[in-house]
């Protein structure tokens, strides 16, 4: 039979199979070690923050574990994207985070603002801002460098996927006795699409990375390093851990240092596992990824920051008006999604408003993007 006998009819169904089987999304998980060589901590180029003030706790002596960028690429329909890259460290500098968005932008042509970056807030891990101390020129390069590197390594990997939601139940404190905190746990599974293969998990949850105290002279993630530990030896795959809204929330645990990271750590980990374990939703609808950005302008008015400002201790744009232009995104990802990318450490009675106006079952909030600056 010819091309030409096969009736029309088929030929669109075929057509329409094949549009039906490509309609789905692609992912991908990457990873770069930032950790400070022994050369640079000897130089001490590389400065930990998250307490006191400017070299308070002395230099930093090694690290003790990996200081990573961990990155998902989301590749939806008719060309939608969205990347989110999270870097063991306090926070990073507004000229930082541009540098790593329009990088990535350049290398894979996802847009500059579908790139989402946050910080863990590890307290013992680089000041990229230099409130505590700072870094190199060279180790601040690394990091833009490992950071587009990382997603850019996921990018090249995004295989198709199935998206799969569960959700459960963290324990932290309010450290300000308010007497609640967002205690909710959302865990977003990728998985091959062709072979059932767990591709990567990301877990979202809010709690201040504080196990380990101002003595602690190790760089380290903190407990967020033993949840991904935990979590990727029990699921077999690279797990992406992104903080929520952190700004009053402490981490409970037992013991003290690593030891009450490590007990925090695996608590939330297993947490996410169960509630894997527990039952998934797979994510449909139209396949797309929708992400919308908006920048606004925010006043500074910590006299300690402005100060810090005028003499260019930051490495921040800093407008003349003693403000600064920061941003917040909004991420929807099929029929099951809403999230927003939130800049700051965002306390919970302005993270679980902004959770609790979202109508889809499962609700992102990834803090500290965008802008890392202090409350």
């Amino acid at each position: 039979m010819t091309r030409s006998a096969i009736p029309t009819v088929v030929v669109l169904l075929l057509l329409a199979v094949a549009c039906v089987a490509r309609a789905q999304y692609s992912v991908g998980f990457g990873q770069v070690d930032l950790s400070p060589s022994a050369d640079q901590l000897a130089n001490r180029e590389v400065w930990q923050g998250g307490y006191g003030f400017w070299k308070f706790r002395g230099a930093p002596t090694g690290v003790h574990d990996p200081i990573w960028a961990k990155a998902v690429v989301v590749l939806g329909a008719n060309s939608t994207s969205a990347a989110l890259v999270v870097l063991d460290s306090t926070g990073a500098s507004n000229r930082i985070l541009k540098a790593i968005r329009e990088g990535v932008q350049g290398a894979t042509g996802i847009p500059a603002t579908h790139v989402l970056v946050s910080a863990t807030h590890t307290h013992s891990g680089p000041d990229l801002q230099g409130l505590w101390g700072f870094v190199s020129d060279a180790y601040r390069q690394q990091v833009i460098d490992g950071a587009v590197q990382a997603i850019v390594n996921a990018h090249r990997s995004a295989v198709p996927a199935r998206l799969l939601l569960s959700k459960g139940v963290g324990s932290a404190s309010n450290r300000r006795d308010w007497g609640y905190t967002d205690t909710e746990l959302t865990v977003l599974d990728a998985v091959d699409a062709a072979t059932g293969q767990r591709i990567g998990t990301l877990i979202n949850f809010a709690a201040h990375p504080v196990t380990l105290g101002s003595s602690n002279l190790e760089f380290s993630s903190d407990y967020c390093h033993y949840t991904r530990e935990r979590a990727e030896g029990s699921l077999g795959a690279p797990v992406v851990y992104v903080n929520g809204a952190i700004g009053d929330v402490s981490p409970q645990g037992t013991g003290s240092g690593f030891d009450r990271a490590q007990s925090y750590g695996y608590e939330i980990a297993d947490v996410a596992v169960a509630a894997i374990a527990a039952g998934q939703e797979e994510v449909s609808g139209d396949f797309r990824v929708f992400v919308d950005t908006q920048l606004f302008t925010h006043p500074v008015s910590n006299p300690a920051f402005k100060l810090a400002f005028k003499v260019g201790m930051l490495d921040y744009d800093y407008n003349d008006d003693d403000s600064i232009t920061t941003q917040a995104s909004y991420v929807r990802i099929g029929n099951l999604v809403q999230g927003v990318a939130f800049p700051g450490e965002s306390l919970t009675r302005n993270g679980l408003p902004i959770k609790e106006a979202m109508v889809a079952p499962y609700r992102f909030f990834f803090g500290l993007n965008g802008d890392t600056l202090g409350v």
